[in-house]
């Protein structure tokens, strides 16, 4: 009787794992590309800068 709610509970870990994965998987890639994208406006700035001097 105990097996299959053993499983389900494990299955639902699981998903949990899967899930709680994904959110950071997708933090991780909305930080990077945050970090990337202000990386790049400043390099674009400077480069106007030391185009405009």
């Amino acid at each position: 009787m105990s097996a299959p709610r053993h499983r389900a509970q494990r299955r639902g870990l699981g998903v949990l794992v899967l899930a709680g994965s994904v959110v950071f998987t997708a933090v991780l890639l909305t930080t990077v590309a945050f970090q990337g994208w202000q990386a790049l406006a400043a390099l674009w700035d400077w480069a106007l800068a030391a185009n405009g001097r």
